[in-house]
């Protein structure tokens, strides 16, 4: 047996012929005390058939001469020397902790998404870079790394199969369920050098565009289970740096008939483009019936001297909260003047009231406590908004549009403290709302604690690294591999007990939701556990031979408690029993919400229990059937204990119609209708449920589901499914009480006309109106992990909901714009109401500037009146005042551009920072939508000169210009001169491979400038004129130049070094690719007779980018979206028979895109049949093709498996 010494290499440890090699570290390298090598005594320690490689840790062969190998001795098979080796496999004992440690500390990830556009609206690609910053190899083996995904990661292999082998890249793929994936080596990985990277292109479902899409948290096991798992400490971030910048537009749009761009501070401007100066700020929030002030009256001086005083004994409650909150005294007897007054006055409408101010007398009416507490606070609101002012004469007549307006918070997803409750019911009652509906178990978390089922909350209330699911559930959504994150958490009884005397306060009614039969996984999980410690079934929720297959909505394959066994209802049955008790003395529990949404097709098919009742009751044998005889059974439960029923839409259908209500016991069932996406055809399913006598409320996706982000851009916050994004406008300027009229756009952005869209099968009109009962808003908290993110998410858009839910203004009732009354509302938001949320520790949303640039001055502008702004010239190192609607001098950095932010009144709170140009030219708008501009060289011989010359040839501010229709020919001359002076001059034809393009076709041309140098971009575009003050022209006599040559042009794509790895672009939209066996591409070009115009020639080494836009008369497809030409990935210079109309013309009209979009010609050599869908070949066959095709370029091979011979030698 011999000692091998390898200074730079791997330390192994191989058996041959039963003897155990080991090579160790010297004492001169120490490289790799940081990796905590694991110390062992005698080879016994190790087994014969333990696999241990003679690779060195950078790669290397241990027979290469780098790796020093020197023979040091023999070591006898008893001996008890300690030595320090790492074996290159760790399948017995994986990492040490050490070893762990430190991997998780230098493991740098970054993942960015590649391409939403390339398989359009199936899946994207993600590029997941692992890059080791330490000191020492990542080893070949041993280890395992979590990340999450709630999109399913390889679409077409999982859930069929739960692992996906990369071959070339030697890893392993795995799903667990739900959002958690790992990635771990297979045999053939080699370990990753320190100061390296590798990136894996990992395929998708659907698309990604959101910065949130993605998760923190992602964290490394070990194969010794003894192991504790680590955070990779480069995800530890909750702002998730990890995750590259969405710069690209096939990052940012969804899919290619996406019509949705990030606003850019101009756009923002345009949208926030109102004048507030003759607008009156509502006085109170949500809006009254009905307000009178009488300016000529004496004013109201209030402060801590007043005195409240209740004249009936019930409103005593009222007079206590108003005695806390406005910091004045409660009087026994009735003072003459500086009093608040609380009266009972009949026959009012329910939570009405009336509120009047008149010589220091404040008198509030009411006939319910709820009237009176709604009074209490418009008084509330009327003393903020005077600020220490006199109070004008007044009386306000009041009373509610809806008896339901609420506000659901899920607490499963993330828990939300008891605190984030309190804080939430505050805001809630301060404006009148008097719903709380929460969201307390999912597949992720149970999050209360139920009296005699302990499992509940010891396992369900826990998300840690526990695969089998003994003391917590899996890790989701970002909450990391130990209980001590979001993830993790519960309301002990006693708290919610304090939730439910809190809400009473407020006088907001607590409705509990268990969302059952799905969305259940954590309670079965629970269960389980609870039988493997008990072996009772009586609370079990599965059946044990149920061999079933499905994958819920987000990926659960084990999350549908069965309908069909007993114990399922003898759970359900305690759970309400015990809710019911904790609301007992407090305020009566009246609704029990069973949720009843998303139970996923396959549920119990192959259950045998099921099929057992199926046969013995046909009648549930159908579509749907199981989920309804589950509705009828919980609806009988809830019945028995003299509670209402309240569920999603879902499960209170047969999947195409409501279930008829009386087959449902006696009970009152509340829906909440939730799919109004109109292309879905669900916008009519309130009005349905409500007809078929349900009460209704309205919880549309479209308009207030507040997880949704709250603008199209990729540092928002918030999902996107159901609409691109929904603002406080868009909250606002939902009409509950005409649903249709909400049909505005589908979910491309396109625009909808209801009397277009609405037939009488879409849009189903109302019959039962007092059925409609309410409106909730949703915060549903996948994304969601502190209290700033909530109150980001919640705030404002809450007040334009509560809004909604109290007041029906003018524009519902004639269908007029919003506009009057959205400035209304938003100056009272701006001025007043953000500083009575900072009064009550709200973190709200403060949305970006827009801003105008004119004579290089900054106009900005914000959402709401009242706020203010900043801007850094130095990329947020410091931040300068900048005054708001009103042009200002600023200092531009040297790239001509300043970061913008918002602040609140009080210059302590920011919003997120934005970036404004001081011009916009054609090569900065070229690089937002394709990354990786063509750099032309002229036939190898650098620098060139490109002179463009024309006949009223201006520069333009304009990146690119409109279609416009004009009988006038734009002759265009390009001369370029090389390093020997030598000039040529050239026209060349419309063509694919044409680099300048002339048409006598009806046309504008911009021509886009980007200069090597320093110098600020511009743009030069014909017949146009704009002023500028550094380039001019003038018009002179036309010089006709004749020449006849011919010229090749050398396109080259550049180079972009990660680490000491060279890598090349990939241009997924158009499937072509890169070899470093060449790196240009000729296009031969035939001059032609040329006319030109010579005035005072623009002269600048540049890079000429050339984009006509044609206006072909008597067509529908123009190319106005030409400068959009990635969206159409390859299929525009394809033949594609999907598309007839499109394509010819596009092909004929539009060859810019293919000369442009296409940065390069190169295409797989071999070509396969086996891959049609490529180009010319494939990549999966090519065997002479290099590293870089095979690390960048895997991603076709794994969405177009091919049939060929797989490279013999990996790369990777």
């Amino acid at each position: 047996m011999f000692i091998l010494i390898c200074l730079s290499g791997l330390l192994a440890l191989d058996t041959i012929n039963g003897d155990s090699q080991l090579r160790v570290e010297t004492s001169a390298s120490g490289a790799f005390d940081s990796m905590g090598l694991r110390e062992f005594r005698s080879k016994r320690q190790f087994h014969a058939n333990h696999h241990h490689s003679f690779d060195c840790w950078d790669g290397s062969n241990s027979g290469d001469p780098k790796c020093n190998t020197t023979t040091v001795g023999t070591v006898a098979t008893e001996t008890t020397t300690t030595f320090r080796v790492t074996p290159d496999h760790f399948s017995a004992y994986g990492l040490t902790q050490s070893q762990l440690d430190t991997l998780a500390e230098t493991l740098k990830i970054e993942v960015k998404v590649i391409d939403n556009l390339i398989m359009d609206k199936t899946s994207h690609v993600v590029k997941t870079t692992l890059r080791n910053d330490g000191n020492v190899p990542i080893p070949a083996s041993g280890w395992r790394l979590y990340f999450y995904s709630m999109l399913r990661v390889y679409p077409d292999v999982f859930p069929a199969n739960m692992t996906k082998e990369l071959e070339f890249e030697h890893i392993r793929v795995g799903m667990v369920q739900g959002d958690l994936y790992y990635i771990e080596p297979m045999s053939g990985f080699k370990p990753l050098p320190a100061g390296f990277a590798r990136d894996y292109n990992i395929i998708v479902y659907l698309w990604s565009v959101q910065r949130t899409d993605f998760m923190p948290l992602w964290y490394v096991t070990s194969d010794d289970a003894s192991v504790q798992p680590r955070v990779v400490q480069s995800t530890l971030s909750l702002n998730l740096d990890y995750v590259s910048d969405f710069d690209d537009v096939r990052q940012w749009k969804r899919w290619r008939d996406d019509r949705y761009n990030p606003f850019t501070p101009q756009e923002r401007a345009e949208r926030l483009a109102y004048d507030y100066t003759n607008v009156e700020a509502k006085f109170i929030i949500p809006t009254p019936k009905s307000l009178q002030m009488d300016r000529q009256k004496s004013m109201t001086s209030f402060n801590s001297s007043w005195k409240v005083f209740a004249e009936d004994s019930i409103f005593n409650d009222t007079a206590m909260y108003i005695k806390e909150k406005l910091q004045i005294q409660h009087s026994i007897s009735k003072p003459n003047a500086y009093v608040i007054i609380m009266s009972y006055k009949t026959n009012m409408e329910p939570e009405g009231y009336i509120l009047n101010v008149d010589a220091n007398v404040i008198r509030l009416e009411a006939s319910d406590t709820a009237g009176m507490f709604y009074a209490a606070q418009s008084l509330r609101s009327v003393i903020d908004g005077a600020r220490g002012a006199g109070i004008p004469a007044m009386t306000v007549h009041d009373a509610p549009r809806y008896g339901w307006r609420g506000m659901l918070l899920d607490v499963a997803r993330n828990f939300h403290s008891l605190d984030d409750v309190k804080r939430l019911m505050d805001v809630m009652a301060l404006y009148k709302m008097n719903v709380l509906h929460l969201h307390l178990s999912d597949d992720e978390g149970w999050r209360l604690e139920i009296e005699g089922l302990p499992e509940l909350t010891e396992v369900g209330g826990k998300r840690c690294h526990d695969l089998l699911e003994n003391n917590c559930i899996i890790p989701q959504f970002g909450s990391g591999p130990f209980a001590n994150s979001s993830g993790s958490g519960f309301f002990t009884k006693s708290q919610y007990i304090e939730i439910l005397s809190y809400a009473k306060k407020n006088h907001i009614k607590v409705v509990p939701e268990f969302d059952m039969p799905g969305h259940c996984h954590a309670a079965v999980a629970s269960m389980e556990r609870r039988f493997r410690k008990t072996n009772s079934s009586a609370y079990r929720l599965v059946d044990p031979d149920d061999k079933s297959t499905y994958m819920s909505a987000q990926n659960w394959k084990d999350n549908a408690i069965n309908p069909c066994i007993n114990s399922t209802y003898a759970f359900i049955g305690k759970v309400m029993d015990a809710v019911k008790a904790l609301h007992a003395g407090i305020r009566p529990l009246e609704i029990y919400h069973f949720g009843g949404d998303e139970v996923a097709i396959g549920a119990w098919e192959k259950s045998p229990r099921c099929v057992e009742f199926l046969r013995a009751n046909p009648r549930y044998n159908n579509y749907h059937g199981l989920n309804n005889y589950f509705v009828e059974r919980v609806a009988k439960l809830a019945a028995e204990r003299d509670l209402s029923l309240g569920g999603w839409e879902d499960d209170f259908s047969d999947g195409f119609t409501p279930l008829p209500a009386v087959d449902l016991s006696k009970t009152d069932l509340y829906v909440n209708p939730w799919n109004n996406i109109w292309k879905w055809a669900g916008g009519r399913n309130a009005y349905k449920f409500a007809n078929a006598g349900y009460k209704v409320i309205i919880t549309q996706a479209t308009n207030i589901y507040f997880d949704h982000s709250q603008e199209p851009d990729a540092e928002e916050r918030g999902l996107y499914w159901a609409t691109r994004f929904t603002d406080t406008r868009k909250v606002f300027d939902f009409r509950p009480d005409a649903l249709y009229d909400n049909i505005r756009e589908d979910r491309d952005g396109n625009p909808l006309n209801k009397d277009v869209f609405c037939t009488p099968l879409l849009c189903t009109p109302l019959e039962k109106t007092e059925n409609v009962i309410g409106m909730q808003g949703a915060m549903w908290s996948e994304t969601i992990r502190t209290s700033e993110n909530l109150d980001y998410m919640i705030f404002p858009r809450l007040l334009a909901l509560a809004e909604r839910e109290w007041h029906k203004a003018p524009f519902e009732q004639t269908g007029e714009s919003s506009r009057s009354d959205w400035l209304s509302f938003a100056k009272a938001v701006g001025e007043k109401e953000f500083q009575r949320l900072e009064e009550n520790n709200v973190q709200y949303r403060i949305p970006p500037p827009g801003a105008r640039v004119a004579s290089y001055k900054v106009t900005v502008t914000t959402t709401y009146p009242g706020l203010g702004a900043y801007y850094s010239s130095n990329n947020g190192t410091t931040w300068q005042h900048i005054g708001v609607n009103q042009a200002t001098a600023v200092t531009w950095n040297n790239a001509g551009s300043i970061l913008l932010r918002t602040t609140n009144a009080a210059g302590t709170r920011f919003s997120r920072s934005v970036k404004l140009s001081r011009e916009s030219s054609g090569t900065e708008f070229l690089s937002i939508f394709h990354p990786h501009p063509i750099t032309p060289t002229w036939d190898g011989k650098p620098p060139i000169t490109v002179t463009v010359t024309g006949s009223n040839v201006t520069p333009s501010q304009n990146s690119f210009v409109n279609s416009t229709t004009t009988s006038s020919t734009t002759n265009i001359s390009v001369s370029t001169t090389s390093d020997n002076s030598k000039t040529t001059s050239y026209d060349t034809p419309s063509t694919t491979r044409s680099i300048v393009t002339t048409s006598s076709t009806t046309s504008s041309t911009t021509f886009s400038m980007r200069t090597d140098s320093s110098t600020s971009p511009s743009t030069a575009s014909s017949n146009a004129t704009t002023n500028s003050p550094t380039l001019s022209t003038t018009s002179s006599t036309a010089t006709t130049t004749t020449t006849a040559s011919t010229s090749t042009l050398r396109v080259s794509t550049p180079t972009m070094t990660a680490g000491s790895k060279t890598t090349k672009p990939h241009d997924n939209a158009n499937h072509t690719t890169h070899s470093t066996r060449s790196t240009t591409t000729e296009t031969t070009t035939t001059t032609t007779a040329t006319t030109t115009t010579t005035a005072n020639p623009i002269t600048t080494t540049t890079t000429l980018i050339v984009t006509t836009n044609f206006t072909i008369n008597n067509t529908e497809a123009p190319c106005e979206d030409l400068k959009e030409c990635a969206l159409f990935g390859r299929d525009i210079c394809l033949d594609d028979p999907s598309n007839n109309t499109y394509l010819p013309f596009a092909k004929k009209n539009c060859p810019l895109y293919c000369a442009f979009c296409k940065p390069t010609s190169f295409v797989c050599k071999d070509v396969n049949p086996a891959c049609p869908s490529f180009d010319d070949g494939t990549l999966c066959t090519d065997k002479a093709y290099t590293q870089w095709v095979y690390e960048n370029c895997m991603v076709y091979c794994h969405v177009y498996p091919c049939n060929g011979t797989v490279p013999t030698t990996s790369v990777f």
